[in-house]
């Protein structure tokens, strides 16, 4: 099951080096979406993303904001339960919510009672070479629809566990850095 990203409202909560990455690879991509909203944290970032795709991106009053106005959403935050539960907690997600944690040290399983009641959560390893559509995103569960957003960053890699996406993607990221 292909996704028309054209016809989503994507958005970003957390704008580090790996969300940013991702937003200028699906900003740039050949169905890019309908539009992007970026949470306020890291300002900078934001700024610059939203500088450069003017027409596509926004950055929104909160956290919050993003998950009021997107379709799907992406979260990253810094590695680990601590700093996932601090972000994610407060927010309400909507039943309807793709999300795509990129939160490393973070499994779906412990995710999934933060974004509750979203649907549809799916863990992914994104690099920052997305931003160029040369990504190799190791991701888990397997979902088709995630996986053709995500093949537009380049190559995905779904795999039956989250031990499995781990090992993965821990490998790509070491064969990146000696790139």
């Amino acid at each position: 099951m292909s996704v028309d990203l054209s016809t989503l409202t994507v958005g970003f909560v957390g704008v580090g080096t790996i969300n940013s990455a991702c937003v200028t690879g699906l900003c740039t991509s050949d169905t890019p979406p309908k539009a992007v909203i970026l949470s306020p944290r890291n300002a900078e970032k934001a700024a610059a993303l939203a500088a450069q795709f003017p027409t596509l991106v926004t950055i929104a009053a909160s956290s919050q904001a993003v998950l009021d106005g997107a379709d799907w959403v992406f979260v990253a935050t810094p590695p680990g339960p601590p700093s996932a539960t601090a972000v994610l907690e407060p927010l309400v997600f909507k039943p309807e919510h793709t999300v795509v944690s990129l939160i490393a040290g973070v499994s779906p399983d412990a995710l999934g009672p933060l974004v509750a009641p979203a649907a549809t959560l799916v863990q992914a390893f994104p690099l920052p070479p997305a931003a160029d559509h040369r990504s190799t995103t190791v991701m888990f569960p397997k979902h088709e629809g995630v996986q053709s957003v995500l093949a537009k960053l380049g190559g995905t890699v779904p795999v039956d566990t989250f031990e499995e996406a781990m090992k993965i993607g821990a490998m790509s990221c070491i064969s990146t850095l000696c790139r």
